[in-house]
């Protein structure tokens, strides 16, 4: 087991999704950008039910699309070296290659 895995938004995606990953911080409650207010348009005159399930799905991915993927990478870049053996072994990896933003704007890039 000598791989390492670039951490992409689609991995996170994936961990925020499985029921595996709750025990980790950034999954049990993802941050979410600031001010942010979901806005879905009604649809149409149609009978409730689709109405509905149509607006629910809509909203889910609205919010599903608000993560801030940026934070969740600086929350695993700086844990703990317990929590972090946990994570790439759940990954099935050796190691994490990281990339995101830091306070000043500049692109960092560590492998954790």
């Amino acid at each position: 087991m000598t791989r390492i895995i670039l951490l992409s938004n689609q991995i996170i995606d994936t961990m925020l999704t499985d029921p595996g990953f709750v025990e980790f911080a950034f999954a049990s409650d993802p941050p979410r950008t600031a001010n942010f207010t979901p806005r879905v348009r009604p649809s149409g005159r149609r009978c409730g039910g689709c109405s509905r399930s149509k607006r629910k799905d809509a909203v889910s991915r609205v919010l599903a699309s608000n993560i801030d993927y940026n934070a969740i990478k600086k929350i695993i870049a700086s844990m703990s070296k317990e929590p972090l053996d946990a994570l790439k072994a759940r990954l099935s990896c050796t190691g994490l290659q990281i990339q995101y933003q830091n306070a000043d704007g500049a692109v960092e890039k560590r492998v954790v």
